[in-house]
């Protein structure tokens, strides 16, 4: 039986709204047992919990969005989980299109709603010509609905990132008006400075707060000086991620790690976690990657030859033991280069592929799932 049973199905449920926090133990006899504390309290622990007693105060006082504690001579990994970001794009034209396409492509489940019908077919038939080849695409909902009505359909949470795009003032008071009483971690709006300070002046006066107006995008995206609908989406993307990765982070577990955890049928794997970095490796503590026993793999926690080492680690750990016998195990790679001249006698001895040129070290926490 697999002692992660429901967990993952919990993570991809997971409101923005509640505060969620995975903790790991790291060490010990019942190294690689987990809890899941959502608002403080848990609401799924793994068979053996006997690490919690004593140490939950400890836990819930955690701020920050990753850390290894030391309690009582046991390590704990704690990832404060952040949900997988909703993008809602009000217009499906040409940039609301391309934004789309470029969303769904790095697997950002998206929704665009417009009140045409020919439009939003368009949206449809590009949502579905991309999901189809791409296991790792985001997923799509298209809603062919007034933008009003639309965007209370869609939903929102503190994880929703908004991107107006309409086609005409009107519709852009709507849309603006609509998310700014709904939660959300993002709004842009499209257009000229001068045309959408007018309109934004003009909502002010009808009651938009002033607040949440100083907290618009707009012009959206990143001053890249984009030209094209497609240059104009990368732009708007951009500072979304921007915005993103500076104020929530980037998600432990996204939709398809998460779809692959949940898979019926699914072989053999090690989930391998970067539970701590330090110095300028190329991923935060929280990335995660599934390696299976049928020689593929899940995500990525750096590329490069780090992550070929601890891919290789997990494929031994697979071929040599019975399924459900392997430990847990922390393993270390170090990537400053060291090591190679280290055990060198001579300069001429070292080769470019021995050396991490990325630099830092990481710790990585491989458990069979």
């Amino acid at each position: 039986m697999d002692k992660n049973n429901g967990l993952y199905s919990l993570i991809e449920e997971m409101s923005s709204d509640d505060d969620n926090i995975l903790v790991t133990l790291l060490t010990g006899p019942a190294a690689g047992e987990k809890c899941l504390l959502r608002n403080g309290s848990p609401v799924w622990t793994s068979p053996d919990a006997s690490f919690l007693p004593g140490r939950l105060d400890r836990i819930r006082s955690f701020t920050g969005s990753t850390a290894l504690l030391e309690i009582d001579g046991e390590s704990l990994f704690l990832d404060r989980l952040h949900r997988q970001m909703k993008l809602v794009i009000c217009g499906a034209g040409y940039v609301g299109l391309a934004l789309l396409k470029l969303a769904l492509c790095m697997g950002i489940d998206t929704v665009i709603i417009d009140d045409r019908s020919e439009y939003a077919g368009q949206a449809q038939a590009a949502a579905d010509a991309l999901a189809a080849p791409s296991a790792g695409a985001g997923r799509a909902q298209v809603i062919c609905r007034p933008f009003g009505q639309g965007l209370r359909e869609a939903g929102a949470d503190q994880g929703t990132y908004f991107v107006i795009a309409t086609r005409g003032h009107h519709y852009d008071s709507e849309c603006i008006l609509t998310c700014a009483a709904l939660p959300h971690a993002y709004l842009g709006l499209m257009g000229s400075r001068s045309r959408t300070a007018l309109l934004l002046d003009d909502l002010q006066k009808e009651g938009l707060d002033p607040v949440i107006r100083q907290s618009i995008h707009t012009p959206v995206g990143l001053a890249i000086s984009a030209q094209t609908p497609e240059e104009i989406a990368v732009s708007i993307l951009a500072e979304i991620i921007q915005e993103k990765n500076t104020s929530t982070g980037s998600c432990s577990f996204p939709p398809a790690l998460l779809k692959e955890l949940a898979r019926s049928g699914r072989p053999a794997g090690i989930l391998a976690a970067v539970v701590r970095k330090q110095g300028s490796a190329p991923r935060q503590a929280g990335t995660r990657m599934l390696i299976l026993s049928d020689g593929t793999s899940c995500g990525t926690i750096g590329g490069g030859a780090a992550e070929g080492a601890v891919i290789a680690k997990a494929r031994s750990l697979l071929a040599g033991n019975a399924p459900g016998s392997i430990s847990p195990l922390l393993m270390r790679a170090d990537m400053t280069g060291e090591q190679a001249y280290r055990h060198s006698t001579k300069l001429e001895e070292v080769h470019a592929d021995q050396v991490l040129l990325c630099g830092g070290i990481v710790d990585v926490f491989l458990e069979e799932v």
